[in-house]
């Protein structure tokens, strides 16, 4: 499997000498093939509140080199969270996948709501808000401008302050549904148990293995109540998954990665 690796200069690491040579020395490690370094130093650039997608895509690859496959695929996603347009890291993404045992998706969300929000995927965050305040503000100061307008015209500025706020309406429900997601997590062991119950005693309900992804609906102490394709849902132990949205905190804890 051949992986294209970014050499993108951060323009981040500009203000702070260190970690221009901390993500230096992360690179020759990866070259020269020491993973387990690479993999440290990308951790201290986290560590020290970096967060670009070029650190955790190549943080991704390093991981994936060492077979961990599950941290790989945390690291592509949360990379393409926060740049959706980072095309290597959603190509590298799509070839580990599909060297997972099940090869599974995403649990999909209802048809009605994939047309409703048809804009809400291949956008960042920053860019909904974006627009979601263009079409509002123009939308109202159309609203504004009608009653200066001539009677010929006004039907039509009527209808394009409607669609106006209706998309940002629109946006606006995308944005706030992107600051308060389901988390989606990946299993990180090479196989779990979902139980009944948030408990060892409990009966399994079914197998998740290694790189399988899934929603994350509740947590409760050690456990977590995750929801796979074909709306499977079962409690698996915390320690077995990763939610990459909490991959920066995880990364930054104590514990760390055991390698």
């Amino acid at each position: 499997m051949i992986f294209t690796f970014c050499l993108i200069i951060l323009w981040n690491f500009s203000a702070n000498e260190i970690y221009q040579k901390t993500f230096q020395t992360a690179n020759e490690a990866y070259y020269s093939g020491n993973f387990s370094v690479a993999i440290d130093n990308y951790i201290k650039l986290i560590r020290g509140g970096i967060e670009d997608s070029i650190v955790f895509y190549n943080l991704g690859n390093a991981f994936y080199h060492l077979g961990k496959k599950g941290y790989s695929i945390a690291c592509y996603q949360y990379a393409l969270e926060l740049n959706p347009s980072l095309s290597v890291a959603n190509e590298n993404l799509e070839k580990v996948l599909n060297e997972t045992q099940r090869k599974l998706a995403l649990p999909e969300e209802p048809l009605w709501w994939r047309y409703l929000f048809i804009f809400h995927y291949g956008i960042s965050k920053v860019s909904t808000w974006i627009i979601a305040t263009f079409f509002w503000i123009v939308g109202w100061v159309t609203f504004g401008v009608i009653s200066w307008l001539p009677i010929s015209i006004r039907k039509y500025a009527i209808f394009l302050c409607v669609v106006f706020v209706i998309l940002g309406t629109v946006f606006i429900c995308s944005g706030i549904i992107k600051e308060f997601p389901y988390p989606k997590g990946v299993v990180v062991v090479e196989k779990t148990s979902a139980h009944i119950l948030p408990s060892e005693n409990s009966p399994s309900r079914f197998e998740l293995y290694e790189g399988d992804r899934f929603l994350v609906e509740r947590e409760e102490s050690d456990w977590c109540l995750v929801r796979s394709v074909g709306n499977e849902k079962g409690w698996v132990k915390s320690k077995d998954i990763l939610i990459w949205s909490k991959l920066p905190v995880y990364l930054s804890s104590s514990e760390g990665i055991g390698m």
